[in-house]
């Protein structure tokens, strides 16, 4: 395994947000594919861009992996899968999960399937408030600021409300 952190943002607004949830961070714990060190607390967020549409529940997680940037997305699209994600939703529309790659150690990586960092990360409070719950002096590659400062000087003024403490999910 790779020593160096990788993030992923997960979110929820369809059926049992909270099982969905759950479900993939085991997935993706319990697989050969990606460890996880640390999780977030869970949030409950207001929807970004598509604004019809049920709430979320957001969390991040921290871990490391063996697999290329390219090959962890390919992971995550088919845990994705497995949870039933329609993929010919509305792009921000609803889903049951959704996994983004955040960082992937430092790298800056733009190709037409993949962009880490993932872009708009400072302006987005529902990645920014649950990754400062494990990771509040990671620094941004490109921005060159912790994840802390950037969410001091968020713009974005939707609520984002903590649900839970989630720890337990990934305790072994």
């Amino acid at each position: 395994m790779s020593y160096y952190p990788i993030f992923l943002g997960l979110g929820s607004n369809i059926g049992d947000r909270e099982q969905f949830l759950k479900e993939a961070v085991q997935s993706l714990n319990t697989s050969d594919n990606f460890q996880v060190s640390n999780i977030s607390c869970l949030y409950e967020t207001e929807p970004k861009y598509l604004r019809e549409q049920a709430r979320f529940y957001n969390l991040v997680l921290e871990g490391v992996s063996e697999l290329t940037a390219d090959d962890l997305l390919d992971f995550n699209k088919h845990i994705e899968a497995q949870s039933g994600r329609d993929f010919q939703q509305k792009r921000n529309g609803p889903r049951k999960i959704d996994i983004d790659i955040l960082f992937f150690s430092d790298q800056v990586i733009s190709s037409a399937l993949l962009t880490i960092p993932h872009p708009k990360i400072e302006e987005r409070r529902f990645v920014l408030q649950p990754i400062t719950d494990i990771a509040p002096d990671y620094i941004h590659p490109v921005k060159n600021r912790t994840m802390q400062e950037l969410l001091n000087n968020c713009s974005d003024t939707d609520q984002v409300e903590k649900i839970k403490d989630i720890k337990s999910w990934i305790s072994h």
